[in-house]
């Protein structure tokens, strides 16, 4: 989730959880393992709620950051979450070090406390975000070891 044009769709394409065309996202969409959120429920206070509601089920929440826009995020957003929240700053092939940087800014503020800089155009970054990705989501949030099935045995 994040601001309206700040690349959220081409993340997801380029990290290989989006297959459809990148194009303005018009209203939430999923897939089995990605939400994709219309930038306006960022940029409006009033729509907070639809992207807290929707992130409830989510193992993890990319919070996206164009550091071409200088937006600021809301002050501690990220507490607001249930899931894990981690930054993502986009299209750093076009942006100046000063802007990455204020862009970094902003995500610390909103509550991230790990962000990654990427561009999901040149490919900088993907490798590593992806392989975090992968880490995150392939741990079994605590408590939930009953429905993990035979792994528990395959591990003791």
């Amino acid at each position: 989730m994040g601001p309206t044009g700040s690349g959220k769709t081409s993340l997801l394409k380029a990290l290989g959880l989006w297959e459809d065309d990148v194009r303005k996202t018009e209203a939430i969409g999923f897939t089995d393992m990605a939400v994709d959120t219309p930038g306006e429920f960022f940029d409006i206070p009033r729509f907070y709620h639809a992207l807290i509601m929707t992130s409830v089920k989510a193992g993890l929440v990319l919070l996206v950051a164009d550091p071409l826009r200088r937006s600021r995020h809301t002050s501690r957003f990220a507490h607001a979450l249930r899931a894990p929240v981690i930054g993502v700053i986009t299209k750093i092939d076009a942006a100046l070090p000063e802007d990455v940087e204020a862009a970094r800014r902003s995500l610390r503020n909103s509550g991230a406390t790990e962000i990654h800089a990427v561009s999901s155009l040149r490919g900088d970054g993907m490798k590593e975000l992806s392989e975090r990705l992968r880490s995150a989501l392939s741990k079994t949030p605590p408590g939930d070891e009953k429905n993990k099935g035979d792994d528990n045995q395959q591990q003791g």
